[in-house]
C-alpha cells in the first residue's frame, strides 16, 4: 500500500487530523480489513467472523486497532454510507456471499467492462458523479 497517499486522501476527506501521528501500516491494516472484499481480483467470500472482525476492529476503542479508531473522524456524509456498508457487510456474512466484489465495484464506478449477467442488464444506467465519488475515483 502507498502509505503517503492513504494519509493524503484520508487527511483530505477528513477521516485524520494533519499531525495525527499515527503508524500509517497499522491505519493501513484496518482500511484493508474494512475494505477487503473491494481489493484485489479474486472472488471474497463473506462470513459472519469478517463481519465480526471489521466491526470489533473499526468500532471498538478496546478492540486491536483502539490506538487507531481513537483518531478517527467520520466526516458526517460518511455516517450513513457508514452504517450502511456495515449492515450490508453482516448481511452478506449471513449468507456466506462469495463475489468478485472488486471487479463489481469498478464496473460501478470506474466503468469497467461488467463481470455479470445484472452488471451487463445494468451497463447503460448513469453513473455516480464524481463529486460522490472523490477524486481518487473519478473517471
Amino acid at each position: 500500500a502507498d502509505l503517503d497517499a492513504l494519509n493524503g486522501a484520508m487527511v483530505r476527506h477528513g477521516w485524520l487530523k494533519p499531525d495525527h501521528g499515527l503508524d500509517m501500516t497499522r491505519v493501513a491494516e484496518v482500511a484493508s480489513l474494512m475494505n477487503r472484499s473491494l481489493i484485489g481480483p479474486d472472488p471474497f467470500t463473506f462470513t459472519r467472523e469478517h463481519a465480526r472482525r471489521v466491526v470489533e476492529s473499526t468500532m471498538s476503542i478496546q478492540g486491536p486497532y483502539g490506538d487507531i479508531i481513537k483518531h478517527v473522524t467520520l466526516p458526517p456524509d460518511h455516517i450513513m454510507l457508514n452504517r450502511i456498508q456495515l449492515g450490508v457487510m453482516a448481511l452478506l456474512g449471513r449468507l456466506e456471499a462469495t463475489g468478485n466484489w472488486s471487479s463489481i465495484f469498478d464496473e460501478y464506478i470506474l466503468g469497467a467492462a461488467p463481470v455479470t449477467p445484472l452488471g451487463e442488464m445494468a451497463s447503460g444506467w448513469p453513473r455516480p458523479r464524481a463529486s460522490v465519488l472523490g477524486a481518487e475515483l473519478a473517471p
